[in-house]
């Protein structure tokens, strides 16, 4: 079912939005690599590198292939959430569209999940909710072109 508890239980989304550094600082910049107009690629990849140094002090670094699991595990996540955000807001076009308030709570329920999956990913200490905002961007924009395909095959 779309609605998810979140949605229904505004008690419970309160609770969400209310402390949204609740498991500790933002320490990850926007862009955390030393590239000027990084790509997304790039800054996910950086980030997951960092968070993987964090984690486990003196460890190798992240494979390509690993880094590439680990991506496509957060997109994901991240896609598990358009049902939820169809349902909230059936006629915006996008996540831009989202006010200020539903946007950050799309962005903490997606940190949350991130947290609880078997990934663990923390990706709750980037700056601004940037990795979260910029997964379900993607995510939308990657349902809308599905659906503007199905719809193209169908003519």
């Amino acid at each position: 079912m779309a609605e998810s508890l979140l949605v229904v239980d505004q008690q419970a989304r309160t609770r969400l939005m209310i402390a949204p550094n609740r498991r500790g600082p933002r320490e990850i910049a926007l862009n955390p690599t030393s590239v000027p107009h990084a790509g997304l690629r790039l800054r996910y990849d950086v980030m997951l590198q960092v968070l993987r140094g964090r984690k486990f002090p003196g460890s190798s670094p992240l494979a390509a292939g690993q880094l590439r699991t680990l991506r496509l595990a957060m997109h994901h996540e991240a896609s598990k959430l358009l049902p939820t955000f169809l349902f909230i807001a059936p006629q915006k076009t996008g996540c831009e569209q989202l006010d200020a308030e539903d946007q950050l709570f799309f962005a903490l329920l997606l940190e949350d999940k991130m947290f609880a999956s078997p990934h663990q990913l923390e990706i709750f200490r980037c700056q601004k909710q940037w990795c979260a905002r910029s997964l379900i961007s993607e995510a939308y924009k990657t349902y809308r072109s599905q659906l503007t395909r199905a719809e193209n095959a169908r003519r």
